[in-house]
């Protein structure tokens, strides 16, 4: 999806999920990607037709996912955000293969610049 003027890159949108009751945007990793104790992910976002949306990272080795709310400080503007979630407690999240974003049926999300990381220690 184009950004609108001027900006001149490319953004990823949602889409109906293909249950019905819901909406997504998945992000595959293009395989299992190794996880620390704590993980970070930052993106840029702009939400229409809604005051949050669900943030899942899941990984297809072990099954498990972590997910975390995400809040919207004004609907429709672009905002960034940074989320961390705990993937060493309670139990260890090893690996990850995709970020998976939900919201309300009907809303639209619109996401760019998506980075995962893992933080380094605050000193």
């Amino acid at each position: 999806m184009e950004h609108a003027k001027p900006g001149k890159w490319k953004t990823a949108k949602s889409i109906p999920n293909p249950t019905g009751d819901s909406s997504w945007l998945r992000i595959s990793f293009r395989g299992e990607r190794p996880l620390g104790e704590m993980t970070a992910i930052r993106f840029r976002y702009r939400l229409l037709g809604a005051e949050a949306f669900t943030l899942k990272l899941r990984g297809n080795a072990d099954k498990q996912e972590r997910t975390a709310e995400v809040k919207v400080g004004k609907q429709g503007e672009w905002e960034e955000r940074t989320v961390l979630l705990t993937t060493g407690k309670p139990q260890r999240m090893n690996s990850a293969s995709e970020l998976v974003l939900e919201l309300p049926k009907g809303a639209e999300l619109v996401v760019d610049d998506v980075l995962v990381y893992e933080p380094g220690s605050s000193h």
